[in-house]
């Protein structure tokens, strides 16, 4: 199920660069089904920049992608990632919903099918995912100065 729900969306994503590059007018509008936080589109080198994606399968997981969305703002930033919210259903009741920056994890949690509770932890994961962005940024801002490049040779 899962496969088929990530093959959905992948195919909604590939329709919303199609048409992106095909009218340009249109590249805000996005396809029915997907949501996505659009920063970039430099459709040469086929770039998107803080796309978020539902890879949840219950309601409890959808529940806490559509509070997610609502919630999150993507920061101005110079690197490309893709965020992913991934739900594993446990046996009993709840699930571990986990946040993905381009295969790292930022947050997994086990949540209760309760509101408020997965209220609390949207607000967990999207303080989470800022600090990964920004914490990468600065990692990449450090790798890149001059004093830690070089051929490599002493």
């Amino acid at each position: 199920m899962q496969k088929i729900n990530f093959y959905n969306n992948l195919i909604k994503w590939l329709l919303l660069l199609l048409t992106a590059s095909v009218f340009p007018a249109t590249a805000q509008q996005s396809v029915p089904g997907v949501r996505s936080t659009v920063q970039d589109h430099s459709l040469n080198g086929l770039d998107i920049n803080g796309l978020l994606v539902d890879e949840t399968i219950t309601k409890v997981g959808r529940d806490f992608y559509e509070i997610f969305y609502q919630q999150w703002n993507a920061p101005e930033s110079s690197i490309n990632y893709t965020l992913f919210v991934r739900e594993k259903p446990r046996a009993g009741i709840g699930s571990q919903i986990a946040v993905y920056m381009n295969d790292t994890e930022v947050f997994a949690q086990n949540i209760q099918p309760r509101y408020d509770m997965i209220e609390a932890a949207v607000g967990y994961a999207v303080d989470m995912t800022y600090s990964h962005i920004q914490n990468y940024e600065s990692i990449t801002l450090q790798l890149g100065s001059e004093d830690q490049q070089g051929t490599g040779i002493y």
